[in-house]
């Protein structure tokens, strides 16, 4: 798959960017918060966050952070040795 940044992604990180962002637009609906509420919050601007949430952005771990924190959520990544 090719991003909207150009960026070339497996199968398997598709499929986690999208689920990433489905489960923001769930959190972001529950707190009945808009994309541009959320965005203002995290720093990003609003077309950004759409893209996130519609998986089509490689999001940084450091913009996962921000966006975890905005929505009062744990972000939990699982580490390889």
């Amino acid at each position: 798959m090719k991003l909207d940044d150009g960026s070339h992604i497996s199968n398997e990180q598709e499929q986690f960017l999208i689920d990433f962002g489905k489960r923001v637009r769930e959190l972001r609906k529950e707190k009945r918060l808009t994309q541009e509420d959320v965005a203002t919050l995290c720093g990003f601007q609003r077309p950004y966050l759409s893209d996130v949430e519609r998986g089509r952005r490689n999001i940084s771990a450091k913009n996962m952070s921000r966006l975890a924190a905005t929505l009062g959520a744990d972000l939990q990544l699982e580490l390889v040795e």
